[in-house]
């Protein structure tokens, strides 16, 4: 596609056929934003360095193994003890068990929304409508 400029008109084509607009409607190609009922638009805002990106990740990462770690060590205790004993465990001790897992599996979804402005910026945006 060509797009030269002559005259008072643009002309737009694209090899053999062209057409040409006024000055007017090209104008309107290059309104501004407050022009085009973009409103409250936030200021850019300074994006953290590269390295403050690794560490806030390092950090998720370990509080989420921290928090694998925390909800299956119960379970995997409670197992090795049926297995080393050869008897089973009451019910009460494996509900407690399972609880800890169901803990960990939650927590990592609270993990990720603290640690990442992104997700968090999504779930808790406002509507300015």
């Amino acid at each position: 596609m060509v797009v030269r400029r002559a005259g008072k008109g643009l002309r737009i084509g694209s090899g053999g056929g062209s057409s040409t607009q006024n000055d007017s409607s090209s104008r309107s190609l290059s309104k501004s934003k407050t022009e085009l009922g973009v409103k409250n638009q936030k200021p850019d805002v300074k994006k953290p360095s590269r390295a403050d990106l690794e560490t806030r990740v390092l950090h998720q990462g370990i509080i989420i193994v921290l928090s694998f770690l925390t909800g299956w060590t119960p379970y995997l205790l409670f197992m090795f003890y049926e297995v080393i004993s050869k008897t089973p465990t009451s019910v009460g001790y494996e509900t407690f068990a399972i609880a800890f897992v169901g803990f960990a599996v939650s927590a990592d979804c609270f993990i990720v929304i603290y640690f990442d402005n992104r997700v968090r910026n999504f779930i808790f945006r406002k509507n300015d409508d």
